[in-house]
Formats: C-alpha cells, structure tokens, sequence
C-alpha cells in the first residue's frame, strides 16, 4: 500500500508539472502602416510568441500587409513584429 501511495504521488507531482510549463499566449493588437499621418490602425488581434506566421490583415494571402504592435498603447509608431493568433 505504502508503495502505491508513493508512486501515485510522484505521478500527481510529474503531471502538475508539466502542466505548469505550458505556455499562455498573450493576445496582442495588431497595427497596419496606412501612411505617415496613420502610422499604426488598429485591425485585430495577434500574438507575440512566434509561431513562423507573421500576423497579416489576411493570414490566408502571405503577400497581405503584415500587422506590427505597439509595446505601450501610447506609441506613435507600431516596431513589434507580430505573428497570427493561435485559436
């Protein structure tokens, strides 16, 4: 009995770990480029961590214009490159 209580505690200990390391993934406003006078219109929502997809105002069209973030909302200009929001 001793040995069934152990090896189910180390079990309950590997899986609150593991599920501890998954990572949450931040929703983050992405931005088009429209000119100098509208350097940054909010379009929709993307992600920061990269997943090898750039966040586009269409992510079916790669040749889409790519979406940027602001690191505060009151940036003027958009430098974070974005990737698409994973569902």
């Amino acid at each position: 009995m001793p040995v069934a209580a152990a090896i189910l505690g180390i079990a309950g200990a590997f899986t609150t770990t593991s599920m501890s390391s998954s990572k949450v993934l931040i929703p983050w406003q992405g931005h088009q480029y429209i000119s100098q006078t509208e350097p940054c219109k909010s379009v929709k929502m993307c992600q920061t961590e990269s997943n090898n997809f750039l966040c586009r105002v269409n992510d079916a069209v790669p040749t889409s214009p790519q979406l940027k973030g602001k690191y505060e909302i009151t940036d003027d200009q958009c430098p974070l490159t974005l990737y698409r929001k994973v569902p």
